[in-house]
């Protein structure tokens, strides 16, 4: 009965292990970019103040998603640089979200109280690790940077130094990654569907195909490639654009100007 019970008893510590989250020791350096960017799963959780944060509403916005917990060394370690980053990007399209594992409100709100400088970022507690299993979580602390689209592109198992130059720089990457995007988007609206993109001789006016008559080569649509699909990334030709636009302006007034000219004579002429 006894080697019975201590059967049961190892098999049952062994499920325990199995399901608990491993501290990763060290400290690593800098984020690994995934090679194909996946959607994030979903974190809805209560934070330590009380308000329930969905990740899905925070789409649009660059998240640090980060899985800790009170008793992992590393993770202590690298809150105060979490903290400096939220900081540094205090104003950006930028948002901390501190999953708490497997730990009680009081417990997470004694060690975030001895904190320097204190968490400003929510810390949400996942108390049954149902979020932690939803993520592909390798130990603590783990995190994921999802970009604006909800998608994970960035992970960092071990400690960080958060506030490192190079961790920020590659927050700042999909930060500028909308703003191309948005960019791209207003250009596509003011310059309308008769407009075309060339890599190499920037913007180009172009006519399309009648529908009523045999097409002439000068009427032939562009190759697809050239058309505008996707917009990411066209930022670079704005200064083509404005020289185009610019000279547009210039000439325009000109003859706007000689207009006027010559209707003020005939107007003299006649009188």
């Amino acid at each position: 009965m006894r080697r019975v019970n201590r059967a049961r008893a190892g098999w049952l510590a062994g499920l325990v292990l199995a399901w608990a989250p491993v501290v990763v020791p060290g400290e690593g350096a800098g984020l690994t970019a995934l090679p194909e960017r996946r959607a994030a799963p979903e974190v809805a959780l209560d934070s330590l103040d009380g308000a329930r944060v969905l990740l899905a509403e925070l789409r649009g916005k660059v998240v640090l998603v980060s899985f800790w917990a009170t008793w992992c060394p590393p993770c202590r370690r690298e809150m105060p640089s979490v903290e400096r980053l939220g900081r540094l990007l205090a104003g950006e399209d930028f948002v901390v979200l501190a999953v708490n594992v497997g730990e009680d409100e009081d417990t997470v709100f004694a060690f975030t109280g001895q904190l320097e400088p204190r968490p400003t970022f929510p810390i949400l507690l996942d108390r049954d690790s149902r979020v932690l299993r939803a993520w592909p979580v390798k130990g603590l602390p783990t995190t994921f940077v999802v970009d604006r689209q909800g998608r994970i592109a960035y992970r960092a198992v071990g400690g960080r130094d958060f506030d490192d130059p190079g961790i920020v720089a590659d927050i700042r990457k999909l930060l500028v990654e909308r703003d191309q995007d948005d960019a791209g988007a207003r250009l596509e609206r003011a310059l309308g569907p008769t407009m075309v993109i060339d890599p190499a001789l920037g913007y180009l006016p172009h006519r399309r195909e009648p529908v009523s008559r045999k097409p002439h080569p000068a009427w032939t649509p562009a190759p697809a490639w050239r058309h505008g699909a996707s917009f990411a990334g066209m930022a670079a030709c704005a200064p083509v654009l404005g020289r185009i636009t610019e000279s547009a302006r210039t000439t325009t007034g000109f003859a706007s100007g000689a207009l006027e000219d010559s209707l003020g004579l005939t107007q003299r002429i006649r009188s």
